[in-house]
């Protein structure tokens, strides 16, 4: 018999439908992304919570390392693996995506290495719904009042 293989394709719309999923209560998608911020080296973690008109948000600020602009794509890549330590939560690149879009439909991330100019990068869920540009992180130069008023305070 004759081998016989099909290429395995990935649904991205399916996949942030199964991100949106994961069972995480509040304190357990905070407590993943500032477990990202200690894995970064930062010494101090502020989480504050905010409204700006109807809309509420969470900003998690740390004194980490940051990430460069050449890391983004890698960061923000769904199940990208890198070198764990025995004590990490994460261990299968999803984290901060899912514990983000459990309670949330827009991700930014705002990080300013030293020395370095701030990148910024969403991802909004919204955005790819409406565009279908499922493969793309959107730049958060969007017209939103919360990244507008982060934006003036970084």
């Amino acid at each position: 018999m004759k081998e016989a293989t099909t290429q395995l394709e990935i649904n991205r719309e399916g996949t942030f439908a199964i991100l949106e999923s994961f069972p995480y209560t509040l304190q357990e998608a905070l407590s993943d992304i500032i477990d990202n911020s200690l894995d970064a080296g930062a010494k101090t973690v502020l989480v504050e919570l905010n409204h700006e008109g109807d809309e509420q948000y969470v900003v998690i600020k740390d004194d980490g390392k940051g990430i460069s602009e050449s890391e983004f794509e890698q960061v923000m890549e769904i199940g990208r693996r890198r070198q764990y330590s025995p004590q990490d939560l994460g261990a299968f690149g999803v984290g901060l995506k899912s514990a983000g879009l459990t309670h949330a439909r827009n991700i930014t991330i705002f990080s300013k290495q030293i020395g370095d100019k701030m990148n910024v990068r969403r991802i909004s869920v919204p955005w790819m719904k409406e565009t279908g540009r499922w493969k793309e992180m959107l730049h958060s130069d969007t017209n939103s009042p919360v990244v507008e008023k982060i934006s003036e305070k970084t």
